[in-house]
């Protein structure tokens, strides 16, 4: 595996973003040096860790999945028996907070690393901590498995199984066999960011090169910045190493967010100026103004007897019910007395969402009062939107026209060699809209910084695990594509793309979605016929075709914005199978997911596991730009399990109008 160079620690730098004091293992759970301790982070805290000495490099992705629940994806590189002979290792690890801290009671924690498998890295354990004098915090634990190395006690639950690594689902083995006894100090010293810790370590590297003639081990870590964290530890006697981690808090944003133009005032009802004209003259022209001044963009008015219907775009990053009430407000302070009643439906990604039939009295009665917004939900209407719902009486007129936008990307991904492959990319994307439903689309990408060298082309095109024979030394055409999408009825969209689809495909896909009115579900089916891209003329193909299709269920759980996804089908080297992916979306953008892959290519190897994380630029600039970047850590290459990467899918694209989104984030209302 390639070492983790200057290159990585490079292009990582500019994302960091304001982070908690953090002490990470190497193995990315919060710990002292090696062993971990019982303390979360705070919810949803999200670190990018490095740990390198001469035995054991590794590559870590933390998150705070939940309070009570730790999540990290761990890539490891082990010297086994020396002499640069090393073998590579994927862990995914969970710790869950049994009890919280009081003031006499330990925090006690639960966790298991190597969830799925039992190997080299799988280990369980039971740890109690407390914080004594405000800056000391002690630890004490038993583990099993890799942690149950030095046999303090002799298998308190039975014998543990031998590894068996082709086990694709292995949990016999869990707290079995001989159990090892840690604990720990760690003191966070008077000198600001600094904080020093020495642990009674359990792990006795039985399947490496290391030989331990301790077992205590000793470290530091100084934070040098927010969110950047430098750190040492020696290990075992005689094993130093360094440790970095980056990390950010989609609860914590870098900048001040842009204040924007105040909502609307709304007072009685009598008092409402009727400023875009009466019920028998409407001036919606003069509406589109009002409605402009707040950042929304009217496209469809009608007026009714006494119901207003609006159709309205926002382009910013703000959240669907605050987008829905400041055009209430706005129709409720403007609109003709005889208005009782409004009609808002919203358009996202050129889609119509949903339509919120809101009774006028509630707005000029409850604005900005306590729980007044949680009233008027209970009184609103929450339906599907149709093209065809009904006809306008102003339509805006949609001249074709550019949208274009740079973001870069960050991707970490693990090859088919269990290799490092580290870039950054800037991504620059134009799209020409023709009509509503039509559009063609084009990605470019430019290699900041990663490996640029190409490999010769193979004999034989594959699925995914030929991805470094592509040209990567100029500017790329990722896409070059034509969108015609439609919603068919109030919950059933329509997609259809044909071009060149992504950097390793061209052909058609196509696609139906079902969003059911009320409900938290939602189903979808998508087809391709594609066909391999040449690996240097962007125009020119190989041979290589495929068909391919999925059927998907998406969740929104409705808990903390936990959803959950589940597909199933024919992948692009002809294997079938499955992927799920659980994700957290936070109301101002932030998304991360975890993804785990198995298909009839890879049930005899490792899970293929994969983490998304999506940041919106105006977290960390003061803008108010729907922009995204990403970070991508493992799940793209290989043969097994690879999927068609087709940006213009149509459930991200109306997720954020989905019922429990909506009363979710119904906070934003008055805002």
């Amino acid at each position: 595996m390639k070492r983790l160079s200057t290159t990585l620690v490079f292009i990582l730098v500019p994302s960091v973003l304001g982070a908690a004091d953090l002490n990470l293992t190497p193995r990315g759970v919060s710990g002292l040096i090696d062993m971990p301790d019982a303390f979360m982070l705070p919810d949803a805290e999200s670190a990018l860790s490095i740990a390198r000495d001469k035995h054991l490099s590794t590559l870590n992705f933390t998150f705070q999945a939940l309070p009570r629940l730790q999540t990290s994806l761990s890539f490891a590189t082990y010297d086994d028996i020396g002499a640069g002979v090393s073998s590579e290792n994927t862990s995914l690890n969970l710790k869950y907070a049994l009890t919280d801290e009081g003031r006499v009671l330990p925090a006690i924690s639960v966790g298991i690393n190597g969830l799925f498998g039992n190997d080299r890295d799988a280990a369980e354990y039971i740890v109690a901590s407390k914080t004594l004098a405000q800056t000391v915090e002690a630890s004490v634990g038993l583990g099993w498995g890799r942690y149950g190395g030095t046999a303090d006690v002799s298998a308190p639950f039975g014998q543990r199984p031998a590894f068996d690594t082709a086990k694709r689902a292995s949990f016999d083995h869990l707290f079995k066999g001989d159990a090892g006894v840690f604990a720990g100090l760690l003191w966070h010293t008077p000198v600001d960011g600094l904080s020093l810790a020495a642990e009674y370590s359990s792990d006795t590297f039985a399947n490496e090169a290391l030989m331990p003639d301790s077992r205590f081990n000793f470290g530091a870590r100084y934070e040098v910045s927010e969110g950047l964290t430098l750190g040492a530890y020696q290990r075992g006697g005689d094993t130093v190493g360094v440790t970095l981690t980056l990390s950010g808090n989609p609860n914590r944003p870098r900048v001040a967010q842009p204040v924007g133009a105040p909502p609307v005032f709304v007072g009685a009802r009598s008092g409402a100026a009727q400023t875009w004209g009466s019920a028998a003259s409407p001036d919606f022209d003069r509406l589109a103004g009002l409605l402009s001044e707040q950042g929304i963009q009217l496209q469809k008015a009608k007026l009714d007897g006494d119901v207003a219907a609006v159709r309205v775009v926002s382009w910013s990053n703000a959240a669907v019910p605050k987008v829905i009430g400041r055009t209430a407000r706005v129709l409720a302070a403007t609109s003709p007395q005889s208005v009782n009643v409004f009609d808002i439906s919203l358009t996202l990604n050129d889609l119509p969402t949903k339509t919120f039939t809101i009774r006028r009295n509630d707005i000029h009665q409850l604005v900005d009062q306590p729980r007044g917004g949680s009233q008027v939900l209970a009184n609103t209407g929450i339906t599907g939107a149709s093209d065809r719902a009904q006809t306008w009486d102003w339509q805006q007129q949609q001249q074709p026209g550019f949208y274009w936008s740079v973001a870069p990307r960050i991707q970490l991904d693990v090859t088919s060699d269990n290799e490092f492959d580290p870039v950054a990319v800037l991504n620059a994307f134009v799209k020409y809209t023709v009509s509503p439903s039509l559009s063609f689309v084009g990605v470019l990408d430019y290699l900041l910084a990663g490996d640029k060298n190409q490999d010769p082309a193979p004999a034989l095109p594959t699925a995914r695990s030929d991805n470094s024979s592509y040209d990567r030394s100029s500017v790329q055409l990722t896409q070059l594509a034509a969108v015609y999408q439609r919603k068919l009825s109030d919950t059933v969209y329509s997609r259809f793309s044909f071009g060149l689809l992504e950097r390793g495909y061209g052909g058609a896909s196509a696609e139906i979605l079902w969003t059911p009115n009320a409900s938290n579900l939602a189903f979808g089916i998508e087809v391709n016929e594609v066909k391999k891209r040449d690996y240097d003329d962007p125009f020119e193909f190989v041979d290589y075709t495929a068909t391919t299709g999925h059927g998907s269920v998406y969740w929104d759980t409705g808990y903390k914005g936990v959803s959950a996804q589940l597909d199933v089908g024919k992948y692009l080297a002809g294997d079938w199978g499955g992927t799920v992916t659980l994700s957290r979306y936070h109301a101002n953008g932030w998304d991360t997911s975890l993804s785990a892959t198995l298909t009839e290519a890879n049930k005899d190897e490792q899970l293929k596991l994969g983490l998304r994380v999506s940041i919106p630029l105006g977290w960390v600039a003061p803008t108010t730009t729907a922009q995204k970047s990403t970070l991508r850590l493992g799940g793209i290459s290989g043969d097994a399990g690879a999927r068609l990467n087709v940006s213009d899918r149509l459930y991200p694209k109306v997720r954020d109008a989905g019922d429990q989104r909506v009363y979710d984030s119904w906070g934003e209302f008055w805002k």
